[in-house]
């Protein structure tokens, strides 16, 4: 595949047989991908996207979305990126139905807001979240590391992630707040 969007277009349309089934996407290391990583994999087996060896693979796309974005998932795993933020807003953003979501070895940088947001994640019973031995450097003083808005419980069907497992984080410069969890905690 040319790009990783070509990888994940082609994955995320051509679903496993079983849902047992994992699929990985191997990214090279060392390289510059000016490209988002947009991710919705409900019910398609595990997801991996993964850059390991020598050296992370940097994602650098242009424009103000955020350069990642997962949204009603189950089963993801992004791993051993570097993404830079530049001018953006937010980094990484995190929304919808998620279980078994997991960022792991990622260094976040360059965002003026939020380097990891959870915009009103929502998960079924037992559903989990996490982000482990990801560096997040926090280029100004009014920015956050990782923000977590819940949602307002609605009394039935999907209710907040029950289970987000922070470990091996580590926010470096100044910043506002390292980690900030609001709403009905």
């Amino acid at each position: 595949f040319g790009t990783i969007g070509e990888a994940l277009a082609y994955v995320l349309d051509n679903p496993p047989l079983s849902s047992s089934e994992s699929r990985l996407i191997r990214v090279a290391p060392g390289q510059t991908y000016a490209e988002r990583i947009d991710i919705a994999n409900w019910n398609f087996g595990e997801l991996r996207i993964i850059s390991d060896g020598e050296g992370r693979a940097t994602l650098k796309p242009t424009g103000p979305e955020p350069v990642v974005q997962v949204v009603n998932s189950s089963r993801v795993r992004l791993e051993g990126f570097h993404v830079v933020a530049t001018d953006k807003a937010i980094a990484i953003r995190l929304a919808g139905i998620l279980d078994r979501v997991q960022l792991d070895q990622l260094e976040i940088s360059g965002f003026k807001e939020t380097g990891i947001l959870g915009d009103e994640v929502r998960g079924l019973s037992n559903a989990r979240l996490e982000v482990r031995n990801c560096r997040i450097n926090a280029p100004r003083e009014n920015a956050t590391g990782v923000r977590f808005v819940t949602p307002v419980s609605t009394g039935f069907g999907a209710s907040g992630v029950e289970q987000i497992t922070f470990s091996g984080l580590r926010l470096i410069g100044p910043m506002e707040a390292g980690l900030l969890l609001s709403g009905d905690l």
